[in-house]
Formats: structure tokens, C-alpha cells, sequence
């Protein structure tokens, strides 16, 4: 445990375990199930303002979805379209957390490749260390 303290420490222990939580439970694999039916798109996006958010960690989720929904909110008051990435505990997470599943009445794709987004699309992620994927604009990383 000593060494998994050191390296993870308990508060990404316990983000991990909240992960696998996505892969475990019925309900979480029945909501990303109806969210990857309804709004993956294998279609190249519409020219704009795009903003793909890459987000892995349910750390950015804050209390209720408060802070990814504050994100989503800001980057949509500042003129971006948003896309998401399908990320399996991120998504699966939308029912259970209150705030976040008020997004679900905004129309949103998710994007898996982002060969499919238009030329100069902002990439938001939480992944420090992770290559920006193709032709982003700007690159956003996240810190919690």
C-alpha cells in the first residue's frame, strides 16, 4: 500500500477505482451505451468554431458535474461548438452526476478521431504528458 500511496497517492487511487466503476455497473454501461447510439458521429464536423474536450479523469467532474459543467458552459458562451471524446468512465458518469446530465438536453457530438474536426479546433485535455493529436489551434490542459 506504501508504494501504491507514493505513487498514485489516495486521491488517485481513488479516482482509479471510481473508473473501473464505469466498467462494472449496469446502469454506467447502460448510459454510455445510449450516449455512443445517440451522438458518436463518424462524419467529418462542420466548418467553425470547435472545441474538443478530451477529458479521462472523473477528478474534473467536481461535486454533481459542477466543473465540467462550468467548463462546457464557458467554452459555449465563448462561441466553440463542442465535441467530446468518448471516454468510457468520463461519459458514463453523465446520469449520476446531476449538474453534468444538464447538458444532455444540448446538442454535443462525440468524436473519436479528430481527423473528423474542422481545421484550428481547441483540444481541452487533462492529459499532460499525451501528443495533441492533429492540427489543434490551441492546446488546453487542464489542472486539478
Amino acid at each position: 500500500m506504501n508504494r501504491m500511496r507514493l505513487k498514485w497517492g489516495l486521491k488517485g487511487l481513488e479516482s482509479r477505482l471510481r473508473g473501473f466503476r464505469a466498467h462494472l455497473q449496469a446502469d454506467a454501461r447502460r448510459s454510455l451505451r445510449q450516449l455512443l447510439q445517440e451522438r458518436l458521429t463518424g462524419t467529418p464536423l462542420a466548418p467553425g468554431c470547435w472545441a474538443w474536450i478530451d477529458i479521462g479523469s472523473l477528478d474534473y467532474d467536481g461535486p454533481q458535474g459542477r466543473l465540467f459543467y462550468s467548463v462546457f458552459v464557458m467554452l459555449e458562451r465563448a462561441g466553440f461548438q463542442i465535441a467530446l471524446r468518448p471516454n468510457q468512465a468520463f461519459l458514463s458518469s453523465f446520469q449520476r452526476r446531476p449538474i453534468k446530465a444538464l447538458l444532455l438536453g444540448r446538442a454535443f457530438p462525440l468524436v473519436a478521431d479528430p481527423a473528423l474536426l474542422p481545421e484550428g479546433y481547441w483540444w481541452i485535455t487533462d492529459h499532460p504528458r499525451k501528443p495533441p493529436p492533429n492540427r489543434p489551434a490551441k492546446t488546453v490542459h487542464l489542472l486539478r
